[in-house]
């Protein structure tokens, strides 16, 4: 994609108040993304910023467009039938998957949506909400 991913984007500009607005409508694509995905019964299941891929419309931040790409993990939602499975136990990338699934509990639909809110943290803070390197004033 001609404007990287999301993961470049967070290193080179994250937590930069100047780019809220820029931040705000990426994770708007996102969100819009990931619902398109759900309405047609599937779930991601890898959601970070690096299956976040941008595309440049215009020549600053505020023009880019968002793909999600990497379906390599995703799966039919009625093939879990809410429960844990094999397909729900240890898939995707642990610094992004919640609670529940690192508690081998079933995976649903607000698996991605708790992706989607490390992810929007990251892009606010410049860094991920778990990162124990983390400094707090």
């Amino acid at each position: 994609m001609t404007g990287g991913n999301l993961q470049e984007l967070i290193e080179n500009h994250g937590g930069k108040e100047e780019n809220l607005k820029t931040y705000m409508a990426l994770f708007e694509q996102m969100v819009e993304g990931i619902l398109e995905i759900h309405s047609k019964g599937q779930m991601h299941r890898d959601i970070k910023p690096e299956n976040v891929f941008l595309r440049k419309g215009g020549e600053n931040l505020s023009s880019l467009i968002v793909k999600l790409g990497d379906f390599g993990l995703a799966r039919d939602m009625s093939s879990t039938k809410g429960e844990a499975s094999s397909y729900s136990k240890g898939v995707g990338t642990n610094m992004y998957q919640s609670p529940e699934l690192m508690n081998d509990e079933p995976y649903g639909p607000a698996n991605d949506i708790w992706a989607l809110g490390i992810i929007l943290y990251e892009m606010l803070t410049g860094v991920h909400p778990f990162d124990t390197r983390m400094n707090i004033l």
